[in-house]
């Protein structure tokens, strides 16, 4: 579709910010496709429209189902031994497997399915009354390695620097810190390793060891962006260099089963599997800042846009209105509609308008139960948003700068049903009144409001360091948005982490929220 995207300093004077993106490939079309593992091209139907629960429909395999694997009885993962009709699981070269600080194996814990969210058919960033459609995770047909895809030779393919040392010779033993300018790159596998990022290597840490597994990077330009099926089941790892690709491992086999090739050109920036785990979403850095949503068990794209004509920082899935999706990044949020359209189904995005209000990167949002929008900004406050229009900045009663964090808002999430939560480089966690920051209205100085938080949690003055006080500046979090961890993970602004017990139960009221987080 035409790019309809404009820099920050135009946008205040941009009338239409709607963006068609067409199904990719085109409708009855054949694409050939080199594979990635030096295989003999093959001819490849064009992928389905998404169906009306928004997820893609479960194709017949044209050969019985033995090139996926045969389909098995529930609650049985894709570890199992295969049966009869499928193909056996191919042994992994030795050279393949994690390297470990003292050598021992990784978690076996396979992470719990998850309900996916209720879903409903909005207008982007608009207040829409919900509708709730219970919807199960996709447990899907199982996804093993039939394509026999063996990391180490992808890697002496793909890894084509001029110089460069031969990955064999040197194996890597610490990661002594974490990017501090990565976004989202926080996410929990089983109950204890957390799943991180460290130059060319994804870090599986174990919380409670300390031990550190890795698994290097393929493509040889480094680690760009990863994420986690709502199942805990895969992790999908998007890589940097020339024509970076997306790969998909098994939970915890650690079994790489799929090759994404040609969502981006230079690195990927974020990935979010769908609240159904049958699609994935990613976004590209420069030059392309490209927006694939992908059939990732099928290895196919099924929609294309342009996301933005800066950094986008994060993509992610509505998690009630199906066919909503989000980006956001530098001086701009946009709202996304998978619409099906006379000519076919399209990615339509609406650049959201900040008005009266300052321009700001968005860092983090949060959707709320109505369709509107919370997010934060990097000059302090809370900006929500209804139908792409800032409706009204919020601000801080009783102090005297008026500011919800003294700095950029790094991070904001839902705690329980009547809470929204916000986390800045003040080292201040706020928790604020649901129905307040939802019914906030503009004053008669303009698009203002101001809220006084219901509680306030200094995670500076509350930090236990070796060295004694420290003043910790959020840069990222894992929010344990369910509460099943019973800790945040933070990561501040010198590349460390703190884990904050939180106390919370899931779903808690906002009276029994603030006593957990006062007693924790």
């Amino acid at each position: 579709g035409d790019d309809s995207a404009v820099a920050p300093d135009q946008q205040e004077q941009k009338e239409e910010g709607t963006e068609d993106a067409t199904e990719a490939p085109p409708d009855d079309a054949l694409a050939t496709e080199e594979h990635p593992d030096g295989q003999e091209p093959t001819v490849q139907v064009e992928s389905e429209a998404l169906g009306q629960e928004g997820g893609v429909e479960a194709e017949a395999d044209a050969q019985g189902g033995a090139q996926d694997g045969s389909v098995l009885d529930e609650g049985q993962g894709e570890d199992a031994p295969p049966t009869e009709e499928s193909d056996e699981i191919p042994t992994i070269d030795p050279a393949d497997q994690l390297s470990t600080v003292d050598g021992q194996g990784g978690e076996d814990t396979q992470g719990e399915a998850r309900d996916a969210p209720a879903s409903v058919s909005p207008t982007p960033g608009a207040a829409q009354p919900a509708k709730p459609k219970i919807e199960k995770v996709d447990s899907g047909r199982p996804v093993t390695n039939e394509k026999n895809y063996q990391p180490s030779k992808l890697r002496q393919q793909r890894s084509t620097f001029p110089d460069q040392l031969d990955p064999t010779l040197i194996s890597l033993a610490h990661s002594f810190g974490i990017d501090i300018d990565r976004r989202n790159s926080l996410h929990r596998l089983g109950k204890t390793t957390l799943l991180t990022v460290s130059g060319n290597a994804v870090v599986l840490l174990d919380l409670d060891s300390m031990q550190q597994e890795f698994l290097e990077g393929i493509d040889g330009g480094g680690v760009g962006a990863v994420a986690v099926h709502p199942t805990g089941n895969f992790f999908a790892v998007g890589e940097r260099g020339s024509s970076p690709n997306i790969y998909v491992y098994a939970h915890p086999s650690r079994q790489l089963v799929r090759v994404l090739s040609g969502g981006t050109e230079r690195a990927y920036s974020d990935l979010r599997f769908s609240n159904d785990g049958r699609l994935l979403a990613s976004v590209g850095s420069s030059p392309d800042y490209s927006l694939a949503l992908w059939d990732w068990r099928k290895e196919l794209v099924v929609l294309r846009a342009k996301a933005f004509s800066q950094e986008v920082y994060n993509v992610s899935f509505s998690p009630r209105f199906e066919g909503t999706l989000y980006t956001s990044g530098t001086g701009h949020i946009r709202f996304w509609r998978m619409a099906d359209t006379f000519t076919g189904l399209k990615l339509q995005g609406e650049i959201g308008k900040f008005g009266a209000v300052e321009l700001s990167d968005v860092v983090a949002y949060q959707e709320l139960r109505d369709g509107k929008v919370i997010t934060t900004s990097e000059f302090g406050n809370l900006l929500l948003w209804d139908g792409g229009l800032v409706k009204v900045e919020i601000k801080r009663s009783g102090v005297a700068d008026k500011l919800c964090h003294r700095g950029a808002v790094q991070a904001m999430w839902m705690v329980g049903e009547e809470l929204v939560a916000s986390a800045g480089e003040d080292g201040f966690i706020n928790l604020w009144d649901y129905s307040q920051v939802d019914l906030a209205e503009p004053g008669d100085e303009g698009p203002l409001c101001y809220l006084t938080p219901a509680f306030s949690y200094d995670v500076s003055g509350n930090a236990e360091a070796p060295a004694g006080p420290v003043k910790i500046k959020v840069r990222s979090m894992h929010v344990d948005p369910t509460g099943a961890h019973g800790e945040w993970i933070i990561q501040d602004g010198s590349g460390a982490l703190w884990r904050l017990p939180h106390g919370l139960k899931e779903g808690p009221t906002a009276a029994a929220a603030v006593q957990a987080l006062r007693e924790a």
